[in-house]
């Protein structure tokens, strides 16, 4: 198993799953439902990040939303495997700038 480490102002993340049931219980297709946004878990931060003006904004185990078409990096099941410019699918994990993050779920 490959470690990354993301340098700069980037954050590893995992993406999380997007529902498929409304909640008034209707099944919509996931493709029809992809926007700009999406959820994932913070696995690692930046040193850069995390040094800079009093911490990175995030932490790991953090859930946040942020900008689905500035995805840096979508990783392969190996970690080895890249694409540069594919939206990331629910359980696959990508570098993000940190820029790109829209906020922080609660």
């Amino acid at each position: 198993m490959t470690t990354i480490r993301p340098i700069g102002e980037h954050v590893l993340v995992r993406v999380l799953p997007r529902d498929e049931k409304t909640a008034g219980g209707l099944y919509v297709p996931v493709e029809s439902v992809r926007g700009r946004e999406d959820k994932a878990e913070v696995l690692a931060v930046s040193q850069r990040l995390t040094e800079a003006r009093g911490g990175a904004p995030v932490r790991v185990g953090d859930v946040v939303l942020f900008d689905a078409y500035r995805v840096a990096l979508v990783l392969g099941e190996d970690g080895l495997d890249a694409t540069s410019s594919a939206h990331a699918k629910g359980g696959q994990q990508a570098i993000i700038p940190a820029t790109a993050i829209i906020g922080v779920v609660t």
